[in-house]
Formats: structure tokens, C-alpha cells, sequence
């Protein structure tokens, strides 16, 4: 291979694992920490629980110590900052070694062949490049397949030797690292299917056979490991995060996972490359079928299925490329980042960069619970348990955390998801367990049950997370305007005229709570906004506007300045936080903007989005807005169907517009 070649493939791996250094916003992350801190405070892997309420003293086994500690290693280094670029170093790390794969295995096929395919299989894994244990499984797959592929096919009895030799040390360390290290078996026995079984080697590869075996029995969890994978692969871990439900041929489906267009992408170049003369070798059909079972148990498996199939895959590539010209070649090799970047990747803000992303990761919260000096049971989220976790134990114990596919079983998770929608089922969790605290999302069901039960007191609220302390465990001020749960932002701008002091009392707490918190910008905005001083929150509207990297925050400052007449700021607002909310709200954001400008007609095509993705919990104030620009282009039944609907969500303006009309 020629240096050129080598550079252009280097540039377009690098190019990519770029593409993964982003803030950190993995919920997982916090319980491997902890993990890892358990095992060097105690010295051992397996300890009595302490962070979780709902397991008692109950051991918890810690099966990823190794990994966890090199996480804990390199945060103790760098902080959350340098674990940020560590997906980066395991995607450049995993395309070099489906780069030599690709090349071993078609080495008749030109580099844009052997660049190709691993581009595929990593757009693939894309959303797997996370800090944790799994990044060993998104590096250790290339190089198990190459390495065993590589033994298999060695004649030269010395070099199969120390391939042997490194096959047993990789499975020795992987089985320290994540439990998928029970595929480096199977991929070996595969390989064997192609290996010269000369009477010489047998000797050899029965006894490589027994020393990935006994690697295996290293792991704490021992055989109970490949249990592990079977949960997988029966979709019984699957069933017990997603709602209970299990896996189906549906994780295939594009629409629903990105990693699954790549994978149908790989499938149909494997097929095209057959018509034209590409044979596939016995082990390349046994690789396939393995990908397939893991591809179709769930969906994280999706990038490994892709990487399983590159040998195949790049000399279906090869056999298309003959008597291509270059330029559609190296287009070849350019589509797969250019298709990331349109299809996969994160929105515009939140594409590069270090750090942690404060709307996913409760960081204001904490901060403000240790700040309050609480102790007890705490009520939490699942997705904000791990960082809970990690932050205020052992001084506060939580409900549940992300460990629940192995250790939680399925009946507390059931309660814990249970409690957040269903009053009886959290008051029977309060009584059996002492919560004395909670910390809710805003727009749970349970906020509302907290804010209107007289036992309870909103302490501390952000911009998605409410904290409730029972009023006799913790004495302190009670938050009430800035703690709704159901009202918007931009909507307090009504309700805090007459309770001007009380607001700003409140907003006087909250800092001392959390004084560098981004969120109180806002706060003071519509404060200012709202109580006499309107001049002094345009700056502050501006300044989130050009310099937050919050797109949850940019979006309810454009509400702000939309509420305030501020169109020209409200459509920055928008620009910058387009695409950052699955749940409606920039629709619903773009479709008020088009609708104060005139445009009725864009408007409703922005509602009628909106509604989509916000189904039944599309807002009283939503609706009205739809039912004006309705109105607006004569579609006058419909709008009053909206107004209607409004009306029945509680809202009195609507009440009144559907009078009038």
C-alpha cells in the first residue's frame, strides 16, 4: 500500500472519529465511575450496595471492573473533559483495524474499497461511541476479527504462535472489560473453518481453543457471562429497559434507528457484489448468520452486525469497483461521512465540543441537592440515577439506576417507571421505603402530585428538573412561581407581575443554590421582563441566544422574545436551536414566528408537526395559536375544533376566542 494511500485513509478515519468528540450526555458513564470507586475504596469487585435504597445491602458484582477503572483513571486525569475524547481515540482505534481487515481480505481491491467498508460499519456504531465499557466491544471486534482471521490462514508455524499467544492475551483482558468478550470464541471457532488443519497445527489450535476458554471462566461473572449475552440475544435485558418489550425484526427498520440504514446499506452492497462474481467463503456465511441473530436481538448490536460482514463486504465493493474510474471511487469512500453528517450526526450545537450537557445530565441539580446538605431516600429518574449515583451517595441513597439489566430486577424497575405516572404506587414506595426527597421532571405527572400534596415542598427547580423535600426533613424557603411544573417559561411573564418580590426572593435562592447555573439567565430575563425593568432583559435574551450551547435554553429565550415583540431576536433564537427538540417545541416555536409575521400558511405546517410529535400533550397555548392561523386561511371548522380542545385543557382565553368566533 502506497503512502498516499495511507494518508487518504488516515484523513477520512480521523475526519470521522472527529465527528464523535461532543459533550458527554451518556447516563451510564456516572454508575461506572461509581463502580469503580466501590472496588479501589473496598478492594474488592464484588461490595455491598450503598447508592441504591431499593436493593438493600444486596453485593453488587462489578463484571467491567477493568474498564471502569481506566474510565475512573483517565477522569481522575483530565476530568469529563478528556473522557470526551475518548470516543473519538476508539473510533480512530476501530477504523484502523477494519482498515487492515478490509485490506487482508480484498487485497486485490484499491484503498477506496478498504476505506469504504469500515466507514459503513462504523456509521453503524455510530451512536455507540460513547464514554463506557462498550467502546472495548466497538474496538475489540475489528481486532478479534482480524486476528483470528489472520491465525487461521498463518502457515508459518513461529508467527501462528504469537497470534495464539495475542488471541489469549486479548480475550484475557476483554474478559476484564465488557461481557460481549464471549464473541472472540465464536469468532475464532469460525475462523477455524477456513484454517490448514495440518496434523503440525491441530495440537496448536485444540489447545488456543482451551486458553480462550479458561480467559473466559476469568471473568467474575464466569460462564454466567455468556447468560449474559443470551439475555441479549432472547431480548430479556431489552424487554426489561424499553417498556418490557422485547426485541423483533423492527430494529431493522431505518426509520427507527440509523444504524440500521448502514446496515440495510451493507446488506444490498453484499447482494449487488454476489450478482457480479463475488463467492462467499464458508466463514464469511458463518460470520453473516451470527451478525444476523445479534442484529435482529437488539439494537445496539446493529454496528457489530456491520462489522462482522466487512471481509465480505469489501470484496462485494471490489468486485463493483472493476473498471470504475477513480472519481467514483473516491466518491465511494466519501459517502458514507458525508451521509453521517446528514443523517446521524447531533444538531449544530451540539456536534463538537467537551464538557457535560447540562439538559440531559442533572448537573444544577446536584449541585444544588450537596449544596442543601440533605440526607435519606431520594426518589429519581432511571436516566438521572447513574449520575445521582456518582454525585450524592452515600449521603443520599436513589430508587434505580442504569445497572437494571443486571442487576435491578424486572419488578423495581417496573415500580420505580410505575411511580412516576401513578400517585398510589409512589405514595406505597414513600411508606415501604422513608422517601424523604424526589427529584422530577417537570413535565412528569408526579411533579404535579408533589406541588399540589401539602407534605411536600419545591426546594430547588432548573430548567427541566424539579427538587421536592418532605416539608418536615429539610426546613427551608418553598419555591412556588419559578417551580411550576406545567407552565412554560415564556408563560411566567404573566403570572409574575403580581408577585414581583416572591419572584425575585425566589430567584435570590436559586442562585445561592446554584450561582453559575445557565438557567437563571432566563429566570432573571423574564423577571426583568416581567416587573418593571423589560429594557434590562433583551441583553440577557441576546447573550443566551448567541452563546449558550443549550438548545432547550436558546429555544425558551426565543419564547421570551417572541412573548416580548422581539421577532428579529426570536428568529436568531430559532435558527440556532433548529432540530434540538423531538418533543415539538421548535415547530411549535417556528409556527407562532409565522404565524406573529403573517405567513398562516407555513404556520399551520409547522402546528401540525408540532402536533405530531407532541400526540396528547400538545399545550392548551399551542392549539390556540393553530386555531388563529386556521382561522386565518378559512379552514374555520377546524379551528374550532382547536380552540375546543384548547378550551378543555383548562384554557380560558380559548374559552374566550371560541366565543367570539
Amino acid at each position: 500500500m502506497t503512502r498516499t494511500a495511507r494518508v487518504f485513509a488516515l484523513t477520512l478515519f480521523a475526519a470521522f472519529a472527529a465527528t464523535r468528540v461532543h459533550r458527554l450526555y451518556d447516563t451510564d458513564l456516572p454508575w461506572h465511575l461509581h463502580n469503580a470507586r466501590q472496588v479501589l475504596t473496598h478492594g474488592a469487585l464484588s461490595n455491598p450496595e450503598t447508592g441504591a435504597f431499593s436493593m438493600g445491602q444486596r453485593p453488587f458484582l462489578s463484571h467491567e471492573w477493568l474498564a471502569e477503572l481506566g474510565l475512573y483513571a483517565l477522569h481522575h486525569l483530565g476530568g469529563f473533559a478528556l473522557l470526551c475524547w475518548l470516543p473519538a481515540a476508539a473510533a480512530l482505534a476501530a477504523a484502523w483495524w477494519l482498515f487492515r481487515l478490509a485490506r487482508d481480505a480484498a487485497p486485490e481491491a484499491d484503498v477506496s474499497a478498504w476505506v469504504f467498508a469500515p466507514l459503513v460499519a462504523l456509521a453503524a456504531a455510530a451512536s455507540r461511541f460513547q464514554p463506557r465499557p462498550h467502546l472495548t466491544d466497538l474496538v475489540g471486534v475489528p481486532f478479534a476479527l482480524w486476528l483470528t482471521r489472520a491465525y487461521a490462514l498463518e502457515s508459518r508455524p513461529a508467527r501462528a504462535t504469537r497470534l495464539a499467544l495475542a488471541l489469549a492475551v486479548t480475550q484475557l483482558l476483554w474478559a476484564q472489560m465488557h461481557s460481549s468478550f464471549v464473541l472472540v470464541l465464536p469468532l475464532f471457532l469460525i475462523s477455524l473453518t477456513q484454517a490448514r488443519w495440518s496434523p503440525d497445527a491441530r495440537p496448536r489450535h485444540l489447545a488456543l481453543t482451551l486458553a480462550l476458554g479458561l480467559a473466559t471462566l476469568s471473568n467474575p461473572l464466569g460462564l454466567a457471562a455468556f447468560g449474559n449475552i443470551g439475555a441479549h440475544v432472547d431480548s430479556e435485558s431489552t424487554r426489561r429497559i424499553v417498556e418490557m418489550q422485547p426485541g423483533s425484526w423492527a430494529t431493522l427498520d431505518p426509520a427507527r434507528s440509523d444504524g440500521a440504514l448502514w446496515a440495510w446499506a451493507a446488506l444490498g452492497i453484499v447482494f449487488a457484489g454476489a450478482t457480479v462474481g463475488v463467492r462467499p467463503r464458508r466463514d464469511d456465511l458463518l460470520r453473516a448468520a451470527l451478525a444476523l441473530a445479534l442484529a435482529a436481538s437488539a439494537r445496539r448490536f446493529l454496528g457489530l452486525a456491520v462489522m462482522l460482514n466487512v471481509p465480505w463486504l469489501v470484496a462485494s465493493v471490489a468486485g463493483l469497483q472493476r473498471g470504475a474510474l477513480w472519481p467514483w471511487r473516491l466518491g465511494a469512500a466519501l459517502l458514507p461521512l458525508a451521509a453521517y453528517h446528514r443523517f446521524a450526526s447531533a444538531t449544530p450545537m451540539e456536534r463538537m465540543g467537551v464538557g457535560l450537557n447540562p439538559m440531559i445530565l442533572p448537573t444544577a441539580s446536584t449541585q444544588a441537592i450537596a449544596r442543601l446538605g440533605v440526607t435519606g431516600n431520594l426518589w429519581n429518574d432511571y436516566a438521572d440515577g447513574g449520575w445521582l449515583l456518582w454525585h450524592l451517595t452515600p449521603q443520599l441513597r436513589i430508587l434505580i439506576d442504569g445497572r437494571t439489566p443486571t442487576y435491578f430486577d424486572a419488578e423495581a424497575y417496573f415500580l420505580a417507571r410505575r411511580s412516576a405516572v401513578d400517585p398510589a404506587v409512589f405514595e406505597a414506595l414513600r411508606a415501604r421505603f422513608d422517601l424523604r426527597h424526589a427529584l422530577v421532571s417537570r413535565d412528569s405527572p408526579l411533579c404535579r402530585t408533589l406541588r399540589d400534596d401539602p407534605a411536600w415542598a419545591a426546594r430547588y427547580a432548573d430548567a427541566q428538573r424539579v427538587y421536592f423535600v418532605r416539608a418536615d426533613a429539610a426546613p427551608g424557603p418553598r419555591l412556588d412561581l419559578f417551580a411550576r411544573c406545567e407552565l412554560r417559561f415564556a408563560q411566567l411573564s404573566e403570572a409574575l407581575p403580581p408577585r414581583c418580590d416572591a419572584a425575585r426572593a425566589e430567584l435570590a435562592t436559586l442562585r445561592a443554590l446554584t450561582p453559575e447555573a445557565e438557567h437563571l439567565t432566563l429566570f432573571e430575563a423574564i423577571t426583568r421582563s416581567a416587573c418593571g425593568r423589560p429594557e434590562a432583559a433583551t441583553p440577557l435574551l441576546r447573550a443566551l441566544c448567541a452563546e449558550s450551547r443549550t438548545p432547550a435554553l436558546v429555544t425558551e429565550a426565543a419564547w421570551v422574545a417572541l412573548a416580548r415583540g422581539e421577532l428579529a431576536l426570536a428568529r436568531r433564537c430559532a435558527d440556532r436551536s433548529e432540530g434540538a427538540h423531538p418533543d415539538g417545541n421548535w415547530h411549535a416555536l417556528r409556527g407562532a414566528l409565522a404565524a406573529r409575521e403573517g405567513r398562516h400558511a407555513e404556520a399551520v405546517a409547522h402546528f401540525d408537526r408540532a402536533l405530531a410529535e407532541y400526540r396528547d400533550g400538545a399545550p392548551a397555548g399551542l392549539r390556540l395559536d393553530y386555531a388563529e392561523s386556521l382561522l386565518a386561511l378559512g379552514r374555520r371548522d377546524e379551528a374550532l375544533a382547536q380552540a375546543w380542545r384548547a378550551e378543555l385543557l383548562g384554557s380560558a382565553p380559548a374559552r374566550r376566542w371560541r366565543l367570539r368566533h
